[in-house]
């Protein structure tokens, strides 16, 4: 015979298996999304472009807490197992039902001067199509600073959020005729596990619990913090004030301003097409800027005297003489990739000749004699460089030599010329720009002053003596683009130096009865034009 206790002691139990009952199954209904998104498999493949291997590495660092990250070694080896290293979307779906991949992330680096810009896509592994916006951050490191790592958090998970499941099927469903052009079936989705029934009453609809703060075991710590109720608003508040390269994808402001579009275009959208220029066209990003050109120079010389002088000087008549110039200059820094205004140090090589120089020459006899001679300037500068956009500001100092000869020791027994060679040695500081004008051309512009040190046989006392002596030196440039690293380049120069003679030569006051001065001035002028082929790096 049952007494009361016993029987209240058997209800007791029947309750406690009630409740264990309905335990079980709130658990099984709380934890079923979790276990399903847990299973969210993704590859981060190798990003293109500087630094790419860093930038891959943070992004796996950022979403590795989140979803299960598929080692990209396994992906290539798998791919090329499959001969679909290419990643397009018939491929994405054939190596992803292989290995059971939810998503893929791809990625390219671009450098600007100092800072990177990470653009990151995603593709569903059961589609092979792209899944949300493309993402694009800024970083001002060779690595994801934490501006950029928060940016690229909050929209990468979200993008992956919105993957369906691909990683069903096993490794045999994978049909060798996937190898044909026929576009790849797109898999049947699959349901989601259910949790077993219990044979107990069926309770009471059961409300699905909120989130908790205390589910971080579930998904990351920083991720709770990063995406709470207030995450919108404070994004849109930074987004506004913030001007560091960073703008909206589909932002249409046309704004001139150093912060790069954030578009799926380069916003030097020229680049990218069929034909355009590359990067290192642009005069503010060239590691090495050489050039080898032909062209034509002439010498003038010409002198102020007394104008009732008879025995006047001699001076050079000038005529074309036929050169050929190299100019090269290297930024050592810019080629070992480093960045800032280190970057912008380099220096500047100049070697021009005359190839055939002949000064003709008339000692009253029925034909004038030519004299071989010989014209040539070679000079070395330190230069820095200073980006504007893709223009850029150039200054230089160098030393240069410019010798002319006349070929005097040609003459015959008796005969004499008063030419003088020039023999100029001088410093040379220039100030500079280069500009770009459209899509393939550049326009450029150098001047500085020639501070001689040394001027020849023009300023020697059985000559023409003491003399104060300033010189100027310019040019200007077009450049052509013509192939990825070759321009078509014309360039216009003048440099003239000028003599204010101080009256104690002998050509400069001995040229008639008297001993007053005679020659004042004089002006040692070269004009010149050539066209070459330029060598970009």
């Amino acid at each position: 015979m049952m007494t009361s206790r016993s029987t209240a002691s058997t209800s007791s139990v029947s309750a406690l298996r009630r409740l264990a009952a309905l335990a079980v199954l709130g658990l099984a209904l709380v934890c079923a999304p979790a276990a399903a998104w847990a299973k969210q498999r993704v590859v981060v493949l190798p990003f293109e472009g500087p630094k790419g291997d860093r930038f891959q590495a943070d992004v796996i660092k950022v979403i590795g807490k989140s979803v299960t990250v598929v080692p990209a070694d396994r992906w290539l080896n798998t791919a090329e197992d499959m001969g679909a290293t290419a990643v397009t979307g018939k491929n994405v779906i054939k190596v992803s039902r292989k290995l059971k991949v939810d998503g893929v992330v791809t990625g390219t680096v671009e450098k600007r001067r100092d800072r990177y810009i990470i653009r990151v896509k995603v593709r569903e592994g059961s589609t092979g199509q792209y899944v949300g916006n493309p993402i694009e951050v800024v970083s001002n490191e060779a690595k994801l600073d934490s501006r950029a790592t928060r940016d690229l958090k909050d929209e990468l998970l979200d993008t992956l959020d919105a993957l369906e499941g691909s990683s069903v099927g096993d490794d045999d469903d994978v049909d060798d005729d996937d190898d044909r052009d026929e576009p790849a079936p797109k898999p049947k989705p699959v349901d989601k596990p259910k949790p077993k029934p219990v044979d107990k009453p069926k309770p009471k609809p059961v409300d699905k619990p909120k989130p908790r703060d205390d589910d971080d075991d579930d998904r990351d710590d920083d991720r709770d913090d990063d995406r709470d109720d207030d995450r919108d608003d404070d994004r849109d508040d930074d987004r506004d004030d913030d001007d560091d390269d960073r703008v909206a994808f589909r932002d249409d402001d046309d704004d001139d301003d150093d912060r790069p579009r954030r578009r799926r275009d380069r916003d030097d959208g020229e680049d990218d097409a069929p034909g355009a220029p590359p990067a290192t066209f642009a005069p503010s990003a060239r590691g090495v800027d050489a050039s080898l050109s032909l062209g034509l120079s002439t010498r003038n010389l010409i002198f102020s005297r007394d104008a009732d002088l008879e025995n006047n000087p001699t001076e050079y008549p000038g005529g074309a003489v036929p050169m050929v110039a190299l100019d090269a200059t290297l930024y050592p820094l810019q080629l070992a990739g480093k960045t800032g205004a280190a970057a912008g140090l380099g220096v500047q090589l100049v070697f021009d000749r005359g190839l055939v120089v002949s000064t003709p020459v008339n000692f009253g006899e029925p034909m004038d004699e030519n004299l071989s001679g010989t014209q040539q300037r070679i000079g070395v500068s330190a230069v820095y460089r200073h980006p504007l956009g893709r223009a850029a500001l150039l200054a230089r100092l160098g030393y240069h030599r410019l010798t002319f000869k006349v070929g005097k020791e040609d003459l015959g027994e008796g005969k004499t010329v008063d030419i003088a060679n020039a023999g100029y040695r001088y410093v040379a500081p220039s100030i500079g720009a280069r500009v770009p004008v459209g899509a393939k051309l550049v326009l450029g512009a150098d001047a500085g002053p020639m501070l001689m040190t040394t001027t020849g046989e023009i300023q020697r006392p059985e000559w023409y003596g003491g003399a104060k002596v300033l010189g100027i030196d310019a040019q200007a440039l077009g450049e052509y683009w013509l192939t990825k690293k070759l321009t078509l380049r014309v360039a216009a120069h003048v440099r003239t130096v000028g003599f204010d003679f101080a009256g104690t030569g002998a050509l400069a006051t001995g040229r008639d009865a008297d001993e007053a001065q005679d020659v004042y001035t004089a002006r040692d002028t070269y004009l010149g034009v050539d066209v070459g082929v330029g060598w970009l790096f």
